[in-house]
């Protein structure tokens, strides 16, 4: 299984040949966050196919999983030139999820019991 560590790892090492030619750590931050806008769109036709109907569910749930990879590896590479680990942001959405969510978070994992 991979961690979110390993993939942002593995992000960062891959991107040093698509930026390298980006001279500001400001420059590869911008062009990260595009590159996730534009991911993020991807993302959205694919639910427009879901909505429409016109291809089989599973058709689009293969692409959707490809593209939400994307995303993750754009997430990633915003986080790496922002110097954020996704171990931390993952932490902090965890913190604020409990704070607006709590106690809905707290019914459900008891609704078992």
């Amino acid at each position: 299984m991979t961690t979110l560590r390993d993939l942002q790892e593995r992000c960062a090492r891959t991107t040093l040949s698509k930026t390298e030619r980006l001279s500001t750590h400001p420059e590869r931050l911008a062009m990260a966050a595009l590159w996730l806008a534009s991911e993020a769109g991807e993302v959205a036709t694919e639910a427009r196919r879901a909505i429409r109907g016109a291809e089989s569910w599973h058709a689009v749930k293969v692409r959707l999983r490809d593209e939400l990879g994307d995303v993750l590896w754009c997430v990633a590479e915003v986080a790496t030139q922002a110097g954020l680990s996704l171990d931390e942001c993952a932490a902090v959405q965890r913190v604020k999820q409990e704070e607006r969510y709590g106690d809905l978070i707290r019914l459900h994992d008891t609704e078992g019991q």
